[in-house]
C-alpha cells in the first residue's frame, strides 16, 4: 500500500503532498485523514502529515524501492473524511496554499492538537537484565535511552536513533517498553468567566426594591435573568 501525505512542510509551487510506502503493519490503521509521521529529506526528519489519498500501487514513475517507509500512524480515527480531504486538495491548488494547513483549520479547535506517540519504560524487574542481554547491541542502546528517560517522543528517538523505527518492536516484544499515545495542545489556553443569574423572573421586581439605587446592577441582573449565561465582555458593553 501507498498513500499520498500532505506534510507539514511547505515545498516547491506551495505543493506539500509526498508519497510513501505504508508498511504492512500499519495498514490497517490508514484511513482518509489520519495523522502520520513520515521521514523527509536527506536527513530522515520525522513530520506529521494527513492521509490525502490511498494508493494500491506505487506511481508509475518510480520504482517501489523509491519510497520512504510511514514511521507511524498517530490517530487512525479522525473528523475528517474523503469528502473533506478532496476539498481541501482542491483549496490547495487554487489558492496556492499548503493542503496541510487547509486540513488543520477543517477541524475544530479541540481537535487541531499536535499527536504524538511515546515509548515508555516499563520499569525495571528481574528479567530486565537477562532481556536486555539477548538483544542486538543498537536495540541494547536504544533501550537504555528510553530507560533513562522513562518515556521518549518516537519522534525525539527517530531524530536521534536512525534504526529506531525498526529496533522498537523488539523491545515491545520483550516487554520492555510500550508504546502511549499523547498529544499536545496547540496554542495557549484561556480561561472564560461566564455569569448567571440567581434569580427567576417572578423575583425581579422584589430584587429592585433590595436594590435601591443600584440601577445598573440591576439591568444586568435583569438581562441575566431572560438571556441566560452570559460572558463578561457581553456585560461590559450592555
Amino acid at each position: 500500500m501507498y498513500i499520498q501525505v500532505a506534510v507539514a512542510r511547505k515545498l516547491a509551487d506551495s505543493q506539500d503532498v509526498l508519497t510513501y510506502h505504508v508498511p504492512e503493519s500499519l495498514q490497517s490503521q490508514i484511513r482518509y485523514g489520519s495523522m502520520v509521521h513520515v521521514p523527509m529529506g536527506r536527513g530522515n526528519q520525522v513530520v506529521q502529515g494527513y492521509v490525502v489519498d490511498i494508493l494500491s500501487n506505487a506511481p508509475e514513475t518510480l520504482s517501489d524501492s523509491s519510497y520512504k517507509d510511514v514511521l507511524a500512524v498517530l490517530e487512525s480515527e479522525t473528523l475528517l473524511n474523503a469528502e473533506l480531504v478532496e476539498l481541501a486538495l482542491w483549496m490547495s491548488r487554487y489558492y496556492l496554499c499548503p493542503c496541510y494547513y487547509v486540513l488543520e483549520y477543517m477541524l475544530p479547535k479541540f481537535a487541531r492538537t499536535k499527536k504524538q506517540e511515546l515509548a515508555v519504560w516499563n520499569g525495571d524487574s528481574d528479567l530486565t537484565a537477562a532481556q536486555l542481554l539477548f538483544l542486538e547491541p543498537d536495540a541494547q542502546a536504544l533501550a537504555e535511552t528510553i530507560r533513562a528517560a522513562g518515556e521518549l517522543s518516537l519522534e525525539r528517538l527517530y531524530k536521534q536513533h536512525a534504526s529506531a523505527a525498526q529496533l522498537l518492536p523488539q523491545l515491545v516484544d520483550a516487554g520492555l517498553v510500550h508504546i502511549a499515545a499523547g498529544v499536545t495542545q496547540q496554542g495557549s489556553s484561556k480561561t472564560e468567566t461566564v455569569y448567571e443569574s440567581c434569580i427567576t423572573p417572578e423575583q425581579l421586581e422584589e430584587t429592585k426594591v433590595k436594590l435601591g439605587r443600584a440601577v445598573k446592577q440591576w439591568e444586568i441582573l435583569r438581562y441575566l435573568t431572560y438571556e441566560g449565561p452570559t460572558n463578561g465582555k457581553t456585560l461590559r458593553s450592555y
